[in-house]
């Protein structure tokens, strides 16, 4: 995170700056410990075919997720690490 605002923050996103309405953000003071499960964007370039990718909690490597595990194994990393399935991101979006 860049810079927290009342109404929005501004993320650093592959280099960029985006801005994001705070509303849409759940701020933690420690990272998670498990594979956050995140939902594929539109058009993805990065992982074809794949209706979701998980972000490693130690190093932040993407994957894709074609089974649903309970743990997984972080290929940059090597950290084994549940996946937090029952987590929901993005349902106001």
């Amino acid at each position: 995170m860049k810079k927290l605002g009342p109404r929005e923050a501004m993320l650093d996103v592959s280099g960029e700056a985006v801005d994001v309405p705070r509303p849409l953000l759940d701020i933690i003071s420690r990272p998670p410990h498990r594979w956050s499960v995140v939902p594929r964007p539109k058009n993805p370039a990065r992982f074809p075919g794949v209706t979701e990718y998980g972000v490693c909690p130690n190093c932040r490597e993407r994957v894709p997720l074609t089974e649903r595990l309970a743990s997984l194994r972080c290929r940059h990393c090597n950290e084994v690490f549940d996946v937090a399935w029952e987590e929901q991101y993005f349902q106001g979006v």
